[in-house]
């Protein structure tokens, strides 16, 4: 992709965010945001070969992430809580963050323990 096109993408993300309906707009850019640093985390885990760790990550978001998309649906047909659209890209963004987050997380624990073993290595 050409940086100017990102760019230019960029900048509108942004002007959307001042429209209306702001809360929906604003997690459509932080999903966008986050998917490029999940991408690459990801990227930097499996060339690790950390697939351990990404596969449990999976399964516990293949059943949290439904758990409380379900949940959200419930309140919202009892009449506890008004979800609309905003609301489920809210948490589908709170899902990317703490994904990314985690995986973050991890990519500095596995470079602090490959530190640690040239460390020993080199002593």
């Amino acid at each position: 992709m050409d940086i100017l096109l990102l760019a230019d993408e960029w900048n509108a993300m942004f002007v959307l965010c001042d429209s209306t309906n702001t809360r929906t707009r604003c997690a459509l850019v932080l999903t966008r945001t986050l998917s490029f640093l999940f991408v690459a985390s990801t990227g930097s885990l499996l060339g690790q070969k950390d697939l351990r760790f990404l596969r449990n990550s999976y399964i516990l978001f293949f059943f949290t992430v439904p758990a409380y998309m379900l949940r959200l649906k419930r309140r919202s047909l009892l009449g506890l809580q008004d979800v609309g659209i905003g609301t489920m890209w809210a948490a589908f963004s709170t899902y990317n963050v703490i994904r990314t987050c985690i995986w973050h997380l991890r990519l500095t624990q596995l470079q602090r323990r490959t530190e640690r073993g040239v460390v020993r290595v080199g002593s």
